[in-house]
Parts: C-alpha cells; structure tokens; sequence
C-alpha cells in the first residue's frame, strides 16, 4: 500500500512505479481518502523480491502539476523481501490491504487463492487503446477506449462487473462473454421520428366515424365538418385503405442503467406535421424499460427491446382529400382533409439495434408500435427513429 499526502490544492494524484528487473514504468491513479491519496501496487510487481522504483505527482482541478516526489530520474523506492511471517500492512486509519498469495500451490478452494491459470488478463498496458477489458493488463480496465486503473477488490463480488483478479476489477482474457469493464449509469439521448397511421374507411366525415373510429374532417378554413349521410352508395367521403404520414416526433430522453442491461427512463416530445388544425395536443411523454442484449459497456452493435406507455396523441393525414357540401346541400362546399387520431394515453413496445462507437456514445436506430387508447377509438402507428446518445 502507499499513502501520500500534500500542502498544495491537489486534485487528483498519480504513482509510476518499475519492479525489480523490469525496465518499463506503470501508472496507477490514486484515490483520495479524506485528506490522503492511496493506492495499492498490484500483486504482480511486488511478486519479485528487490527494490520496488517509484515516484508520485500531483494536479490541481484544472489538471497543472503542483506537486511531484521523486521522478524517472530521481526516483523513491523500497525494499520488497520474501518472508515466511508476512507483516499485515493497512493504510493510514486501519484499513486493511489484502496481503498477495502465491498462486502456485494453492490448496484446493482455499478463499482468496485461485491458480493463476483460471484467471489470466490481458497484454495491453495503462494508456494503451483498447476495446474492452479482457485486453487489459491486469489491474486496468477498459474506459474510454483505453486501459486505466480498475477499482480494487478483496472478491469477486466487490466488481460491478468481470472479476476481481490480483486485488483489482477486471474481466480475465478468458471469459470473453463477461462485460468489459465499468458501465456508465446515466444515458441522454435525443431522437428524430416519423409516425406511419394506416387509414381506410367509408362516410369518413359521419359523426358516428368521429366518435367510434377517431376520424376527424376539416375544411378548408380549419372548421371541422361533418357530413351526416350514411348512404352506403355516396362514396364522395370514403378513404382508401393505405398507409398515411403522422407526426414528425422529436424527443429528448433519459434512462438510468441498474445494470450493464437494463435501463429504465423516460422520453418528452412534440410532434409537428400532418396535425388537425384544433383539438390536438402535439406534446407526448413516456416512461419506459429497456433490456439490452450486449452490455453497455461495449462497443459495437448492441440490440434492445424495450417496453414504454405514457401521455400522447397521434395523428395521421389521408393523402387525399374529399368534397363538402355547401348550404344547398350540393357538392360544391370545396374540399375537407382527413385525419384519423387517437389518444390521449399511448402504449408502445419496439425494438432498436444501437452502433457503439464508443461504450459511451453512438447511434440508435428504433421501431416503435405506438397503440393510442380513447378519446376518439383506437389508433396504431408505427414509428422508425433515429437516435444518438450520449453517457456518463
């Protein structure tokens, strides 16, 4: 373990070190506990018995050193000695640091000794580019897209994720199915969609139609009209059975991950096109679960279904219009548009498949089932979307 301590406004504090007979540095971060900065040097350098080299520096919040003991030059170091009655070493207030085992004849299930066979790490040192945590040194994970120090740990169930191998969180080269290393727990995301209705019926502009079925006309002024004639042989107002624009929905989201597969958030919207001219709330809001199939902190192509309901009215535009009558009674009123909406509450499932470019950023390509409830009768629309995101 080692302990260091400053005058200056340190922010963050980092240790290179070299074992003995080895000719490159590492670099571990530090962590700071109350007014201390500590780390502890992997098993595998303080495995071999002679000087251990090392020195420390110091940066401020804007990232400026202020602060170094020793350097490549001039470095500290300390003693490493092989002893049969091993002292029990702790940081400053007790802490206790987990004293390294030999792995080489480890009797059978004893706790804490694992034959280093079963638990093998990567090559890659700190700093390396990297595209998950099996590529990792042991000791380092996978963040950002290049191999930095992993949280320590006593045991398997310390780690969020992978193992904790020689002291430290990380996921052994030969458990590839294991995720990559720390996820990120908070996700925005602002997406661009089209809502797609299907039309078709006859005596659209009836009340009956309005009432039962959601089909709403306006004419030309942005009235609303009606046409009370349910005569099964005056086609002038029936609508063609076909697909129809709805709404092109932005929407600005949110999830949280409890795990490296599973998130659970909420969407706000506003809808804007293919709209009737009064009566409708072009606004929606969601909350919704969503299962990921790969871990969120890979990179890559990641598919997801995902369960949302909520607040929302959709609405969809026949691409043609019908004649209206005028106070004669004859057809010659103009022409009214048909719409076809539904709402105001909304259930959704879909399904997405998202490109990683990093664990923490990419593109989202969604489908989503939107099946709006009464007022005005049941209205469907699916609606593809295209998203990017962004965690932290």
């Amino acid at each position: 373990p080692l302990s260091c301590t400053t005058d200056a406004d340190a922010a963050s504090m980092m240790v290179k070190f070299k074992a003995f007979g080895e000719t490159k540095w590492n670099k571990l971060t530090m962590t700071k506990v109350g007014e201390t900065f500590q780390v502890t040097i992997p098993c595998d350098a303080t495995n071999n018995p002679g000087p251990l080299s090392y020195y420390v520096g110091a940066k401020d919040a804007a990232k400026k050193w202020v602060d170094q003991y020793g350097s490549k030059k001039k470095s500290a170091s300390f003693e490493i000695i092989e002893t049969d009655e091993p002292e029990a070493l702790s940081f400053p207030g007790g802490q206790p640091v987990e004293r390294c085992i030999s792995k080489v004849d480890c009797p059978p299930d004893f706790p804490g000794c694992t034959p280093a066979e079963k638990k093998k790490c990567g090559e890659i040192d700190w700093g390396g580019a990297c595209n998950n945590s099996t590529e990792c040194a042991c000791g380092l994970t996978c963040a950002n897209g290049t191999c930095e120090s992993a949280p320590s740990c006593t045991a398997d169930s310390d780690c969020d994720t992978g193992a904790c191998v020689d002291g430290y969180c990380g996921v052994p080269a030969d458990t590839p199915d294991e995720p990559a290393g720390p996820y990120k727990k908070h996700w925005v995301n602002v997406s661009v969609g089209l809502d797609i209705g299907v039309m078709g019926i006859d005596n659209a502009c009836n009340p009956i139609r309005f009432n039962e079925n959601g089909y709403q006309c306006f004419d030309s002024s942005g009235e609303q009209y009606f046409d009370n004639n349910i005569d099964a042989g005056e086609q002038v107002d029936d609508v063609g059975t076909g697909l129809a624009g709805g709404q092109l929905r932005i929407k600005l989201g949110y999830d949280y991950a409890f795990t490296d597969h599973i998130l659970a958030g909420a969407k706000l919207g506003i809808g804007f096109l293919n709209s009737p001219p009064k009566g409708f709330v072009p606004v929606t809001f969601e909350a919704r679960g969503t299962y990921v199939f790969t871990s969120l902190s890979k990179t890559g192509l990641r598919p997801a279904i995902y369960l949302a309901a909520g607040y929302g009215e959709g609405a969809a535009r026949a691409q043609n219009t019908v004649p209206t009558k005028g106070p004669d009674g004859n057809l010659n009123g103009g022409t009214a548009a048909v719409y076809r909406v539904g709402g105001s509450a909304m259930v959704a499932p879909g399904a997405s498949l998202t490109y990683a470019i990093k664990p923490e950023m990419g593109v989202t390509l969604d489908v989503q089932a939107s099946l709006y409830l009464p007022a005005g009768g049941l209205y469907f629309a699916l609606t593809p979307t295209l998203a990017g995101f962004y965690a932290f």
